[in-house]
C-alpha cells in the first residue's frame, strides 16, 4: 500500500492526483535467525498542517509494517513485530515523498525491526499494557499544539482503546493526555471495538469521528462513522450523558447493504465535498475501495 496526494482547488469540488508521499518497497529483513522477504508498506495516514513550523509545517503519520510474502495471506502475513507509527515532515507536501522517516511510536519492544521506536506508548499508562500494535492516527492542529488520537489494539478485544496524545513543541515529544474510549463504549454501539477515529473542528467546536467495529464471523466489519464532540481537547474529555455513555452528535450510515465502511474525516475547507467517507464497494471490483464526499458537514 502506498500514500498517495491529491489537492483540490475549489474547496473539495475536484481533485489531482500529485504523487506518492509513501511508496511500498520490496526488501529482505533479518528477524528471529531468518532472513524473510516482502515489503514495507504504509496505510491509515494523517497529514497535518502546523502552520508555527517553519520548514517542517506539512506533517505526515502512517502506520507501518512489514508483510512478507506470498502477498495473497497479506491479512496473515504481517508482521506485528515491524509495526510501528512513521513520522515525516516538510516545508510543503509535495517534499514528503523525500523528506526523512522517523519511527515514532511503537507497542512495547516493537519495531524489532527497522530498530526501537522514539515511545514505547505501553509505558505511558497500566492500561495500555496488553497493547499489541497502535494504528490509525488523527492528527489536529489547536492553538500551538498538536493533538494526535490512535488505536490501541490487544489481542482481546476487551482491551481495545482509542488514546489521545498530544504534542506542545511541533512534534518533539509526546505526552499521554487522556484514553479516549474503553470497551465499554465500544458495548454501547454494539460493537467489538471502536477505530478509525479522526480529529476535526468546526465552528469553533472540536469533535472526533470514529467507526464501530462489528464482528461477523471471524472477521470484523467497519459499520459506519459516528461523530461526537470533544467538550475538552486539552483534558481529553468527549460529551457523555449523566449515566456515561458517549452522546452522538450526528452518525453517517454506510450506503451500501454489504459495506464495510466508516474511515471518515473532515476539513473546513473542504465545503463543496463535506466529510469524506470510505466505503467498501463490491460493485466496482477490482476498485473496491473507494472514498466519497458525503457533502455533510459536522454541524448543519
Amino acid at each position: 500500500m502506498n500514500t498517495h496526494l491529491a489537492k483540490s482547488t475549489d474547496h473539495g469540488e475536484t481533485w489531482t492526483f500529485l504523487k506518492a508521499i509513501n511508496s511500498a518497497f520490496e526488501t529482505t529483513i533479518a528477524l528471529n535467525s531468518q532472513n524473510i522477504d516482502g515489503q514495507w508498506t504504509n496505510e491509515v495516514p494523517s497529514l497535518v498542517y502546523d502552520p508555527d513550523d517553519p520548514g517542517r509545517e506539512w506533517k505526515l503519520f502512517s502506520h507501518k509494517y512489514f508483510v512478507k510474502k506470498p502477498y495473497s495471506d497479506y491479512e496473515e502475513n504481517r508482521i506485528i513485530q515491524t509495526m510501528y507509527i512513521a513520522y515525516k515532515y516538510a516545508h510543503t507536501p509535495e517534499e514528503l515523498d523525500s523528506a526523512e522517516e522517523f519511527v515514532l511510536f511503537g507497542a512495547g519492544g516493537s519495531p524489532v525491526v527497522p530498530g526501537p521506536a522514539k515511545y514505547d506508548l505501553n509505558s505511558f499508562n497500566p492500561g495500555l499494557s496488553q497493547t499489541i500494535l497502535y494504528s490509525e492516527p488523527g492528527v489536529f492542529y489547536k492553538d500551538g499544539v498538536l493533538y494526535m488520537s490512535l488505536s490501541a489494539v490487544a489481542t482481546d478485544t476487551q482491551d481495545h482503546k482509542m488514546i489521545l496524545l498530544s504534542s506542545s513543541d511541533h512534534g518533539e515529544n509526546w505526552a499521554l493526555v487522556e484514553i479516549f474510549t474503553a470497551n465499554t463504549d465500544a458495548a454501547f454501539f454494539g460493537a467489538a471495538v471502536l477505530t478509525a477515529s479522526s480529529l476535526v473542528e468546526e465552528k469553533g467546536r472540536i469533535f472526533i469521528l470514529f467507526a464501530p467495529v462489528v464482528l461477523e464471523g471471524d472477521s470484523g466489519k467497519h459499520n459506519g462513522t459516528y461523530i461526537v464532540e470533544v467538550t475538552d481537547i486539552s483534558t481529553g474529555q468527549l460529551k457523555r450523558n449523566i449515566e456515561g455513555g458517549l452522546v452522538v452528535h450526528k452518525y453517517l450510515a454506510p450506503s451500501f447493504d454489504s459495506s464495510n465502511a466508516g474511515e471518515s474525516d473532515y476539513d473546513k475547507y473542504n465545503s463543496n465535498g463535506g466529510i469524506i467517507f470510505s466505503q467498501k464497494n463490491d460493485a466496482e471490483f477490482p476498485e473496491v475501495f473507494q472514498v466519497f464526499n458525503t457533502k455533510q458537514k459536522i454541524i448543519d
